[in-house]
């Protein structure tokens, strides 16, 4: 008996013992009959994978062959542990395995006019990717990008967020139907889809919840309609019979690989932890390629993402987050989205992030689309060693406690939409200020260069692009040690800043070496600017500008009397190629007539606001010879 129950306390110990961790092969020529616990025996499909995770335990791998390609959707539907994180990898040799969202087009038929189609049974009736040669095309779109004025018409008048007025437009051609895309602020590229047209008036439903209002006097363009057709690579997808329609013109079809994302998602982690995501190119996906929600500790390495009809990734509340050296190319509206306001412990780090944002009206509406890197947290988030190119709109933009946005190379931005920076983060100025008790922001060490501004659509040549931005009411942010040249308005520029240090930085060939402004309903306090380089390189450039909205709100006062209020600026060195390089846009109340004043020379300013008592001329300047500045309005994008 004694013997028996030894027997069975063993078995018990036994079946309690944890499964051990495995790994799962996933091969093109697999079988999806197979145990998948070989290379021999691996499976076949994402569809296998997704129901084999019900019996995956925390420390199992799933590991797609090298040089194959996968179209399908992976759901991670079981979670790791502390040290047993589930993995999702590569094996073998070659390249990075692929899942993709993308079919070939094939079987063309001519429709007229160069104009081709073919029925794509599984495409989203809200098809955004589209790739001919391996490149997005664009929604056909009247007038086209080439015409004047970026091919922009120009609404004189709208009605709230649901219509605009078009003196010159006619309905000789009757658009309902089609999409609009309206230039309704700087930062604000709308689509919306037009429900009539009457005479001059378009009237639309917006997208994405947008709500903002036009500019009278902006510009709009028409788009996803088979009669703007007449440009190669254009398309136009119609929802209802699944056909796709595409312009070339004098060219056969069959000269071109022709892709279609017939998946809006291809990887999807929901409410898991402990998830490693290494060494997988992801392409195709028709909206985010990645989407993670209420997550924690999700780690994605070494991953490439490709032609994405919205984003590379988008995460909300997702904590201890790791986005480490994967690449982004050809994204539509944002590359890197971490919406972690309530989460901590966001790490972005040696990611090289490439056309993002280029295609204007392919993105999102709203002001949150057409960026390179968008990270939000409640506390410690990390940025760094990060290279963004060529980005429509924003390079960075951050929120959050205990930042760090450090030695990233930001170059080519704020092209598509305006108002924007290399490096930008924003806290609403009119609004409760919920950003008001961020603390200990640095963003330090840093490149950025050659912000572009984006004119079309406003009918207007005044640059809007600032290398760094610290927007709204930006407060606790120190600004230390970097180098931004070659950008169309702002080297670095700070509204209504409060505790906001700018230090050791080097502003070169920018409108603005350096501006500050306030907006009547803010403030300016605890403002620190010392030992800068700010060096103007014409004597069109300035060293300083500042701007007033309102003098004379809440109370009247003097423009000297807020220059010796500002803080402490001092020990800053200035080029004074142009000899006046002070300059001041004051309005005594908001929406009044400028107050006109006098730019002022070094010594000037040193006089008339008691700041730069040590600040100097450069004796020499080895920095110079380093660069070989262009001018921002004719930049073109780096690789």
């Amino acid at each position: 008996m004694k013997n028996y129950l030894l027997l069975l306390s063993a078995c018990c110990c036994l079946h309690a013992l944890p499964a051990s961790a495995k790994n799962y092969y996933v091969s093109a020529t697999g079988n999806n009959s197979n145990s998948g616990l070989t290379e021999t025996t691996a499976w076949q499909t994402i569809t296998k994978v997704n129901t084999a995770f019900a019996n995956m335990v925390a420390g199992d791998s799933i590991l797609f062959k090298r040089d194959d390609s996968f179209y399908g959707t992976l759901v991670v539907s079981k979670s790791g542990s502390s040290g047993k994180p589930i993995v999702i990898s590569a094996y073998g040799t070659g390249d990075k395995p692929i899942i993709t969202g993308f079919v070939t087009a094939s079987s063309w038929n001519n429709v007229s006019g160069g104009v081709y189609q073919t029925n794509i049974p599984g495409a989203k009736g809200s098809l955004n990717m589209v790739t001919l040669n391996n490149l997005p095309q664009a929604i056909g779109r009247y007038p086209n990008a080439a015409d004047s004025n970026g091919g922009y018409l120009k609404y004189e008048s709208f009605s709230g967020s649901t219509s605009i007025t078009d003196n010159e437009l006619t309905s000789a051609t009757n658009w309902t139907g089609a999409e609009v895309v309206i230039r309704k602020k700087l930062w604000v590229l709308d689509r919306c889809k037009i429900t009539a047209h009457s005479g001059t008036t378009l009237t639309f439903t917006n997208t994405n919840g947008s709500t903002y209002t036009g500019t009278a006097n902006y510009g709009y363009f028409i788009q996803n309609d088979i009669r703007t057709l007449d440009q190669m690579g254009e398309w136009y997808f119609n929802s209802s019979t699944k056909y796709l329609q595409m312009y070339f013109g004098t060219e056969v079809p069959s000269s071109y690989a022709i892709k279609i994302s017939t998946l809006d998602t291809l990887l999807t982690i929901v409410s898991k932890s402990y998830i490693n995501i290494n060494n997988i190119v992801f392409e195709g996906a028709n909206s985010n390629a990645v989407y993670a929600s209420g997550n924690s500790f999700i780690n994605i390495q070494n991953c490439d993402f490709v032609n994405a009809g919205v984003g590379a990734m988008n995460l909300t509340s997702t904590s201890n987050l790791l986005i480490e050296n994967c690449t982004t190319n050809n994204i539509l509206s944002n590359a890197i989205n971490a919406n972690c306001s309530k989460a901590s412990n966001i790490t972005i780090r040696g990611c090289s992030i490439k056309n993002t944002g280029t295609l204007p009206g392919m993105g999102l509406s709203n002001g949150g689309s057409y960026k390179g890197i968008v990270a939000t947290a409640l506390s410690n988030l990390m940025i760094e060693y990060n290279k963004v190119d060529t980005t429509g709109y924003i390079g960075i933009e951050f929120q959050g406690s205990n930042v760090n946005v450090q030695y990233n190379v930001v170059n080519y931005f704020d092209f598509v939409k305006d108002d924007g920076g290399g490096i930008y983060t924003y806290v609403s100025g009119t609004d409760a200020i919920p950003g008001a008790t961020y603390t200990n922001r640095t963003i330090s060490n840093n490149i950025v260069t050659n912000g572009v501004s984006a004119p079309a659509g406003r009918f207007s040549s005044s640059l809007f692009a600032s290398g760094i931005y610290l927007d709204g009411r930006t407060m606790n942010v120190s600004v230390l040690n970097n180098t931004v040249f070659n950008n169309a308005k702002n080297g670095i520029h700070c509204s209504n800043p409060g505790s906001v240090t700018i230090k050791g930085n080097t502003s070169y060939n920018n409108l603005n070496a350096m501006s500050v402004m306030r907006w009547a309903w803010g403030s300016i306090n605890g403002l620190s600017i010392t030992d800068n380089i700010f060096y103007p390189k014409t004597t069109a450039q300035k060293c300083l500008y500042y701007t007033n909205a309102g003098l004379n709100e809440p109370a009247p006062t003097t423009l000297q009397a807020v220059l010796t209020g500002l803080g402490s600026i001092d020990s800053n060195t200035y080029s004074m190629l142009n000899p006046v390089g002070f300059n001041f846009e004051i309005y005594g109340t908001t929406g009044g007539a400028l107050i006109q004043s006098s730019p002022l020379s070094l010594e000037g300013w040193k006089a008339f606001s008691t700041h730069d008592l040590n600040g100097k001329k450069p004796v020499k300047l080895p920095f110079v010879n380093l660069f070989v500045p262009v001018s921002p309005v004719t930049l073109k994008p780096i690789g």
